[in-house]
């Protein structure tokens, strides 16, 4: 199942899925960092988001960053919006995620919940899976 209904999710999985998809840029390397701060002194757009997860965390337009790389995430501004592809597993008596996986493309959305099917076989009456597209809004 495909779809964008947010309605089931609190506050606190949005902020955790917010995070779960910032968090790959909290482990750059010193290349990537190097590239961000030469890209912003080039006369470039720079975001940044706070480290941690909390509810309303979104990317910001800085124009004189810290460089506070332990509290802070930045990135070069992207022109276009980002796609995230959320898989998300509930029970009949739970009809909030359990569980979410965050998947970069459509594609590794979908292998992520084949597998989950597959190694719940033996019990699908007890897992409803689906596949959500999140999109990121751009100030």
């Amino acid at each position: 199942m495909i779809g964008t209904d947010f309605s089931g999710h609190s506050a606190d999985v949005m902020a955790y899925m917010i995070y779960n998809m910032n968090r790959r840029n909290t482990t750059m390397d010193l290349k990537e960092k190097i590239a961000v701060m030469q890209h912003f002194e080039q006369g470039g757009s720079v975001q940044c988001c706070r480290a941690v997860a909390t509810y309303g965390n979104t990317w910001q337009d800085t124009t004189c960053p810290s460089w506070d790389w332990d509290n802070w995430i930045y990135r070069i501004k992207p022109k276009e919006p980002r796609s995230f592809w959320l898989v998300e597993w509930t029970t009949p008596t739970q009809p909030k995620p359990i569980r979410v996986r965050v998947c970069h493309n459509l594609d590794q959305a979908r292998e992520t919940l084949n597998r989950c099917e597959k190694r719940h076989a033996l019990c699908p009456a007890y897992r409803i899976y689906r596949i959500v597209e999140l999109r990121e809004v751009l100030p």
